[in-house]
């Protein structure tokens, strides 16, 4: 599947000719790609892992004023596979820097382009969690809010390439209007309240779905049974 972004997450979107980021950046991510069948199968062989890519991240980001602390890892994320889940690593900021750090671990021996792609998959379903039409809005803090927004923004240009003119001319607007807002600056809570609605009345949740759908059927996978 062609992925329009080299950069996982939002950096891209905000970001000038050189790749200098035009606003403050709070979060950072990034995918770790593990074999499956091996000696990290065993928790123990794990947990070293994690405390070498810990020790890693510190001793790097430290020149530029970080200090990292592991907080937690092996959180489980949401629609990934039941046998062989997706988990993080959450590390924060002692100096508030940046809130945290939080690489994603997937049992993946493609590339990372696979590995985004396959993470697509489950964040759509995610993100079909606060915006289904059947439920309605079900969200209420501003600040979850926020993420949900700049999650769908991030998934739209991930797919970019991947979706039909149809659905580019319908959902580009908005996300256009959604990006504008956020390089000005996106803090009012009604502002952000304001847009939940209109991402839930676009359905784009569901055009990202028969993105991903249309693309995979042709090789007979079901995108809806990924957790299996």
């Amino acid at each position: 599947m062609p992925i329009t972004f080299g950069i996982w997450g939002g950096t891209y979107l905000i970001a000038d000719p050189f790749g200098k980021s035009l606003r403050r950046i709070w979060r950072f991510y990034c995918i770790v790609n593990l074999p499956q069948n091996s000696p990290l199968d065993k928790h123990e062989n794990l947990e070293k892992l994690v405390s070498v890519y810990f020790k890693t991240f510190a001793e790097a980001f430290l020149p530029y004023g970080l200090a990292l602390d592991l907080k937690m890892w092996g959180g489980r994320l949401p629609h990934s596979n039941k046998k062989r889940p997706t988990i993080t690593m959450h590390l924060e900021d002692a100096n508030r820097k940046i809130n945290w750090l939080r690489p994603i671990i997937v049992w993946n021996q493609g590339g990372w382009e696979q590995s985004i792609i396959y993470d697509s998959v489950r964040l759509v379903k995610e993100l079909k969690d606060s915006l289904d039409l059947e439920r309605g809005p079900v969200l209420t803090d501003p600040k979850i809010i926020k993420y949900l927004l700049q999650d769908v923004i991030i998934t739209y240009r991930t797919l970019e390439q991947a979706h039909s003119p149809e659905f580019l001319e319908h959902a580009e607007p908005l996300i256009a209007d959604m990006t504008q807002t956020f390089l000005e600056g996106l803090f009012d809570p009604l502002q952000i309240r304001d847009l939940y609605p209109k991402n839930m009345e676009n359905a784009l949740v569901y055009g990202y779905q028969q993105t991903l759908a249309d693309y995979y059927s042709k090789y007979g996978w079901d995108v809806a049974q990924v957790q299996d």
